[in-house]
């Protein structure tokens, strides 16, 4: 087996190989089994493969809350962009590689001529002579199997049983004549091979060999691929930041966490909302549901200028009455006392404090009045008055005793 570049041959020979392809000249084809153009797979291949690996860089991160590239960096928009351009490169490559395969002078195929196979499926020739011939045999009742010495086994389907075993005669009949024409003093094979100069050419016939017909704008491939792979890849960057960050926040909203507002903040996010609203309500919607009036204190004195201090304050005031009324079941001043000592935002519930006192202050000095009402109004009148200001500026009180000196002593 040899190789020849069809477009290596002068055009004499290009044009008789091209007539006795088309059987407009002789030698005509034996056999033919026609082919169509070479597709270029390896530049198709090239072009899917990144158009694949755009996919997949684009789909990496895209709306995980939790992944540093849930909104695409500057770099990431620049490998979009250099992925599209290599798939748009290698697809203009494979449409004018492809139009330049169909544009030959000749006819695809694989053509068993009298002086061998010639496998023109390509601009680029195998030839397979008939002296390598090893076997020629009728397969089924219309194929013709033909193989030589290397291997190669060709196929072609005749029209009939009875055209197939003429081909594999006249197979036979051709080897045998062009061994016997190879061994002449001045062999003459043009009768048999196709790609043999012509003993006489035509002299009007242009001398300039057939080139391959190369698409003018192929030159310009590498410019169109940049120039859509940066458009394209720039847009469907936006578009896909544009989509991932609303898939983030309805994540962290589902969640409604502190930490998957956190995650949604340190990700890119930056709705005004999470940080003004969202993340302190969930911040405290953490905190409440411990059940802790500590660390609900603990809180509302962290965040004191917090969105939702309203909320922070109607939950402590709620958690502090409920605290407050086992400082009223002591049924003490002191424990009155050691409840606002305890608690540094007992102020929300000041007003329950003195109501508690002042209740407290009523039983002992109904008490006191049930015991000691004998000894009359005015010292009934003086304890009253004592614990009304004890109930306001206790614990302590400094009374002071001074003798009332009559006129008489005067």
């Amino acid at each position: 087996m040899k190789a020849q570049d069809f477009f290596q041959l002068p055009r004499s020979v290009q044009d008789r190989f091209a007539d006795a392809a088309a059987r407009r000249t002789i030698p005509k084809p034996i056999l033919a089994a026609g082919a169509l153009a070479p597709f270029p797979f390896v530049w198709a291949t090239a072009s899917l493969a990144c158009l694949l690996g755009f996919l997949a860089v684009v789909g990496w991160g895209y709306g995980e809350l939790d992944s540093p590239i849930a909104l695409a960096p500057l770099f990431m928009v620049a490998t979009y962009c250099a992925l599209l351009s290599g798939s748009a490169f290698c697809a203009f490559q494979t449409v004018a590689r492809y139009l330049q395969a169909r544009r030959v002078p000749f006819v695809y195929g694989t053509f068993l001529f009298p002086s061998g196979v010639i496998d023109a499926r390509k601009a680029t020739f195998r030839i397979h002579p008939l002296t390598d011939l090893s076997e020629v045999a009728v397969e089924g009742s219309t194929q013709l199997r033909v193989r030589f010495t290397d291997g190669a086994t060709f196929v072609f389907k005749a029209r009939d049983a009875g055209a197939a075993e003429t081909a594999r005669e006249k197979v036979v009949t051709a080897k045998r004549e062009l061994l016997e024409a190879a061994m002449g003093e001045d062999p003459d094979l043009t009768a048999f091979d196709p790609l043999l100069s012509p003993r006489y050419s035509n002299p009007l016939a242009p001398p300039k060999a057939h080139a391959p017909s190369i698409p003018k704008w192929r030159m310009f491939t590498p410019v169109f691929g940049v120039v859509i792979g940066v458009a394209v890849g720039t847009l469907v960057g936006y578009v896909r930041n544009t989509l991932s960050e609303r898939k983030m926040f309805a994540t962290a909203v589902e969640r409604n966490t502190p930490e998957a507002y956190q995650a949604y903040l340190s990700n890119g996010g930056r709705r005004e909302e999470v940080e003004a609203l969202l993340l302190p309500s969930a911040e405290f919607e953490a905190v409440r549901n411990k059940n802790s009036l500590a660390e609900l204190e603990k809180f509302a004195l962290d965040n004191p200028e917090s969105p939702v201090k309203a909320a922070i304050d109607l939950a402590l005031r709620d958690a502090l009455l409920e605290a407050l009324q086992d400082a009223k079941n002591a049924q003490a001043l002191s424990a009155l006392d050691k409840f606002a000592e305890a608690h540094p935002t007992s102020k929300l519930v000041e007003a329950e404090i003195k109501a508690a006192r002042t209740t407290l202050m009523k039983q002992v000095l109904a008490n006191f009045a049930d015991n000691y009402a004998a000894k009359g109004d005015e010292l009934v009148a003086f304890f009253e008055k004592l614990l009304k200001h004890l109930a306001e500026h206790g614990p302590r009180v400094e009374v002071r005793f001074h003798r009332i000196v009559p006129d008489s002593v005067e």
